[in-house]
């Protein structure tokens, strides 16, 4: 499978990663390394000369990422310890604000963003297609536990993904990346904590054509804003993405995700940026076990607890997602409802949850 990052490096690859956070994520506080890191300017203890490398830094809300790109094909495990000891240095030295500011590319009118700093997190992508395969996640790290708890491993086709999902759904795509990162609404800047709507309900039916699969079924009106920030594109191991065929030879292993022709038409040709719009048909989702019912007011409420991609959309992605096209404005999305019906099913692992969602995605795309 081609990548776009295939044969990119040094230099050319933190621009590109530069690229994917400032502009094709749109992330406001990116900053990249100045160069090489002196340690004497971490560590007065340490003498003249000794350099580390760390990339670049993202700073989220209160929560900052230290980020590590690699192209080389070797080596990796003893790549990831480099880089975990390189940021314990950092996180661990005397008055680390001010050395984080020193070391990267902080303008003037950011730095009282920087001091309010209270988290961090750490990230190493791999862009070599030989790291796809490497069995390597934070267990195997276990030296320094403080950056372990807070290490994340990316490897080459999650960073594919995101690029080609950003090309059809803009800076929503962040959303998937910032599940990945364990963030929350909250977490970002959000005050509620969860999406309160009435709802009407079917109890424990039978939902695929063997009666296997037993489920709640719930049908609501929901903000699309609101479903944009915690839902996901479809993806399960071993399904198609879509089942149409994607067209590009060279990328037979990689199934779009979403088509553009269907986006663009739906955005232009039924929405048009009107937020009267409504689709008179039901998409339908998926709840995890931390959606529950509570009395309000007299009412019975539907609780979908904010978390990004904790909702998976197994049919109507297209209808979603075409909100997220440039014609469409913020205050279209933030004002304009759509239907669903969505699916809570009786087991609460999330092994089941997901097998049984690949089945209902295969039965609806199918049948």
């Amino acid at each position: 499978m081609i990548q776009e990052f295939d044969n990119l490096t040094g230099q050319e690859l933190e621009a590109w990663f530069k690229k994917l956070f400032s502009e094709v994520l749109s992330f406001e506080n990116y900053f990249p390394t100045k160069g090489q890191i002196n340690l004497s300017t971490i560590d007065s203890s340490q003498s003249p000369g000794n350099f580390i490398e760390i990339d670049g830094v993202l700073l989220i809300n209160k929560t900052l990422i230290f980020l590590e790109y690699t192209s080389e094909g070797s080596g990796f495990k003893e790549k990831i310890k480099k880089f975990i000891r390189n940021v314990n240095l950092f996180v661990t030295a005397q008055s680390v604000i001010e050395k984080i500011i020193e070391n990267f590319q902080i303008p003037d009118d950011k730095i009282d963003d920087f001091e309010e700093i209270e988290n961090f997190k750490y990230v190493y992508f791999g862009t070599n297609q030989k790291f796809q395969n490497e069995d390597l996640d934070r267990s195997k790290f276990p030296d320094f536990p403080l950056i372990q708890k807070e290490l994340y491993i990316i490897k080459p086709n999650t960073i594919e993904y995101l690029r080609r999902l950003s090309n059809q759904i803009n800076s929503y795509s962040k959303n998937e990346l910032l599940a990945l990162l364990d963030f929350t609404p909250l977490m970002i800047g959000e005050e509620d904590e969860s999406i309160k709507i009435p709802f009407i309900k079917a109890e424990k039916k039978y939902i695929t054509t063997n009666k296997i699969i037993k489920a709640d079924v719930y049908l609501f009106k929901i903000k699309v804003e609101q479903l944009l920030r915690i839902a996901k594109v479809s993806r399960y191991e071993g399904i198609p993405f879509i089942l149409e065929d994607d067209g590009e030879n060279n990328n037979q292993n990689f199934q779009r995700l979403l088509i553009d022709n269907k986006l663009e038409n739906i955005s232009k040709g039924f929405l048009n940026n009107d937020k009267r719009k409504l689709f008179p048909n039901t998409i339908t989702l998926v709840l995890n076990e931390k959606c529950k019912e509570e009395k309000e007011d007299d009412t019975e409420k539907l609780v979908i607890p904010k978390k990004f991609c904790s909702v998976d959309i197994i049919d109507g992605q297209h209808r979603l997602y075409s909100y997220t096209k440039k014609i469409i404005t913020k205050e279209t999305r933030e004002n304009s409802e759509i239907l669903a019906t969505a699916i809570k099913f009786s087991s609460t692992t999330n092994i089941d949850i997901s097998k049984n969602s690949a089945k209902v995605f295969v039965e609806i795309n199918s049948n």
